[in-house]
């Protein structure tokens, strides 16, 4: 059991590892009055180039400073202590780190508030640019107009942070080099979570794991690319992991013409569109093991006709499927969907007013295993496109069980059904390989 002596043991070497608040790093500010009614930008600046040419931290006291486009030299540490608000003076970012360094130099901002102003922007709080190594932890982003923390060619850590009322995204990192996400607590914001992009596809290999993501409206509507959590565009090789969102008024989690991808264990809520989306021309997306309960359309794994394929879609829970998505009305009520080149095994779904495993669209449809599912209170447990021009297809070792009047296996021409007992009529789709599964009715 810790006892008080090993925690304040505890507690003073961890304050020996932080440069930022060990007592000799402490460097008083010239000019600098907490609460002033003026803007101390220039004094400020002043003070982190004085701090960081003498080789120490600079820390700030509890209270609200008005600055604006602040730089942090190279090697700087600036620190805060709770309730140390910097607050925006303008539309420009509160502070700027371009061309920062790596190992010692490495820039690191911790413990203050970043606050914007209700001007709408396009900028964000606090913006990188070209830094390897940020460390960048436990502040607050709120109150914006604008984006929360915009990174450009940056990596390094984002850890322990909090981003609220931002009208932009949360988090938009843009050509990222191994970014690490993670422990923050995103909410309340208009239009993105975490932004995820490249200008064309390209190494990134940003790990997202772990934050909570609640209440992404769509301020800015549109068919998709406002109202995400977690948004990956044209990234290759970016993990989404332990990540719980709910909430959102499109999806959880939206890979967008991705390769690579790993999206794991995480927990999503109440979605209003699809909740894990694989879209366009998205190549190698691992989804497993992941939770979703309450959305539009459970995991979609789509867009053949763009190129998208080659998935595997594991020990998934899906469950309570919305009769409608409230924010896009072309969404239909499935729980997984997938069209090319895609493994679906060991899912359960239940509950769903629609199609509870949808292999295909009309003519897309290719090279589809679907195998060890469970699908339960589905009013079709299985809908196969039987379109003329799909490709190999495989249901094996599934068990099925609909409601009374439910379908369990049966074939689709779009989004009709055409044939209301797949395993009876298999021989007439001979693109198709039905074994080993078992439908149940009424139970």
């Amino acid at each position: 059991m810790p006892t008080r002596r090993n925690f304040l043991g505890q507690s003073a070497a961890f304050l020996a590892l932080s440069p930022a608040l060990t007592p000799d790093s402490a460097f008083a500010g010239a000019g600098l009055v907490p609460d002033a009614p003026g803007d101390q930008s220039a004094a400020l600046q002043q003070a982190l180039e004085d701090a960081t040419a003498a080789g120490r931290a600079l820390r700030l006291p509890p209270g609200t400073f008005r600055v604006g486009d602040l730089w942090l030299p190279e090697g700087a540490v600036l620190a805060g202590a709770p309730g140390t608000v910097l607050q925006a003076v303008g539309k420009a970012p509160i502070l700027t780190i371009d061309g920062a360094g790596d190992g010692a130099s490495a820039p690191r901002v911790t413990g203050l508030t970043f606050r914007g102003t209700d001007a709408v922007s396009e900028t964000g709080l606090v913006e990188v640019t070209d830094c390897p190594a940020l460390l960048l932890e436990h502040c607050r982003f709120t109150g914006t107009g604008g984006r929360g923390l915009v990174l450009l060619r940056a990596g390094g850590q984002v850890l322990g942070n909090r981003f609220d009322g931002c009208r932009g995204a949360a988090i938009a990192a843009l050509e990222a080099t191994g970014l690490r996400v993670e422990g923050n607590l995103i909410e309340a914001c208009d239009n993105l979570g975490i932004y995820v992009a490249r200008e064309t596809p390209g190494p990134d290999g940003s790990i997202i794991r772990g934050n909570r993501i609640r209440t992404i409206r769509w301020g800015e509507g549109g068919d998709g690319p406002n109202g995400n959590g977690i948004n990956v565009f044209r990234a290759e090789g970016v993990i989404v992991a332990g990540n719980v969102i709910d909430d959102c008024a499109f999806s959880a989690i939206r890979l967008n013409a991705t390769r690579n991808a790993i999206v794991r264990g995480n927990l999503c809520s109440r979605c209003q569109e699809v909740a894990i989306f694989s879209e366009f021309g998205f190549s190698g997306s691992v989804i497993a093991d992941n939770i979703i309960d309450g959305a539009a359309t459970g995991i979609s794994i789509t867009n053949f006709d763009s190129g998208g394929h080659l998935a595997t879609c594991s020990g998934n829970i899906v469950r309570n499927i919305l009769e409608r998505s409230p924010t896009n009305p072309e969404t239909t009520p499935v729980g997984i969907s997938a069209e090319a080149d895609t493994l679906l095994s060991g899912n359960l779904v239940e509950n769903v007013p629609g199609v509870g495993l949808a292999l295909g669209w009309g003519p897309y449809l290719r090279n589809v295993s679907a195998t060890g599912n469970v699908l339960r209170d589905c009013r079709i447990g299985i809908g196969v496109s039987v379109v003329e021009g799909v490709g190999a297809t495989l249901v094996a070792e599934n068990l099925v069980d609909v409601p009374v009047g439910g379908d369990g296996i049966a074939g689709m021409e779009w989004d009709q059904v055409v044939a209301r007992d797949l395993v009876g009529q298999a021989g007439a789709y001979p693109f198709l390989t039905l074994t080993g599964n078992r439908v149940e009715a009424g139970g």
